[in-house]
């Protein structure tokens, strides 16, 4: 398992956080670190919000991937414009 998570990303929201250490010492045991990959979490039905990006930067979390569900194509710009608060967040 340590050799697939070193060569990889972690797809999870703040509730895998924990996961992090987890996954620092797969890599130690591979002689490698966090520089040496990069680290995606996505929080999937739980949303995001401008507090959670910050969150995941202290964590050293380099991307974080947003789920957007829009039943519509009417319903899309909504749900664009609720996600909007967390891009800017990230854009810092």
């Amino acid at each position: 398992m340590g050799e697939r998570l070193a060569r990889g990303r972690v797809h999870r929201g703040l509730e895998g956080v924990e996961g992090l250490d987890r996954l620092d010492k797969f890599l130690a045991e591979e002689g490698r670190d966090r520089s040496d990959i990069q680290v995606s979490i996505c929080p999937y039905f739980h949303g995001l919000t401008p507090d959670d990006v910050k969150r995941y930067e202290d964590l050293g979390v380099d991307r974080v991937i947003a789920l957007l569900i829009s039943m519509t194509a009417d319903d899309l710009p909504q749900a664009l414009d609720a996600l909007q608060p967390a891009v800017d967040a990230a854009a810092g």
